[in-house]
């Protein structure tokens, strides 16, 4: 039997003396910050569903609005502003909903942990640049924010009100309102 005082606790913990030699794993190397590409990823999806759940939520009818005043109308938005700037593309329809809830009090629950818009902007940015195949907008929410990379959890965001909605679902009503303020608009064909 192994006696846990005899052994060096900083490389083996005395609760695995009983089961014999432990194996040592390499430490993955830091991509950036001492960050691990891993972690980019997990962290990229997390903040792009974030982001995109929020945009959303903008998008919900009159009698669901109510609980989403948080955000200003799609034409009265910075996010519609920088929008209308841009070339149009599923790109930049994209780079919309993540733009809509800068600055928001959303959070984005992402296999247990929560994820402000603080966070999630910039890296929903950064895993868009990375990933992005000219899919249209859709296929992009349906793609990456349905559910999570490691364990296949619905990704659920987490509204001012502390009301939670599915982040595809949200970011599918947001878009659908862009779509139909541009065919208001009579413009912009993406």
């Amino acid at each position: 039997m192994c006696d846990y005082r005899e052994r060096s606790t900083a490389l083996q913990p005395w609760h695995l003396c009983l089961q014999g030699s432990v194996e040592r794993h390499p430490e993955p190397k830091p991509f950036i910050h001492g960050v691990t590409p891993a972690a980019f990823w997990f962290m990229g999806k997390c903040i792009s569903l974030l982001l995109l759940a929020c945009v959303t939520a903008a998008g919900l009818a009159d009698t669901a609005r109510a609980a989403l005043n948080f955000l200003p109308p799609v034409r009265e938005s910075k996010a519609y502003q920088e929008y209308k700037k841009r070339r149009p593309s599923e790109l930049s329809s994209i780079l919309y909903l993540i733009d809509r809830f800068k600055g928001t009090k959303v959070e984005v629950l992402y296999d247990g942990t929560f994820y402000s818009a603080e966070v999630a902007v910039p890296i929903a940015r950064w895993f868009l640049a990375v990933n992005y195949k000219k899919q249209t907008a859709e296929q992009w929410v349906k793609q990456y924010c349905t559910s999570t990379f490691l364990y296949g959890n619905p990704v659920r965001v987490k509204l001012p009100d502390n009301t939670f909605r599915l982040s595809r679902d949200l970011l599918l009503e947001e878009l659908a309102a862009l779509k139909q303020v541009e065919a208001e608009d009579g413009q912009r064909p993406v």
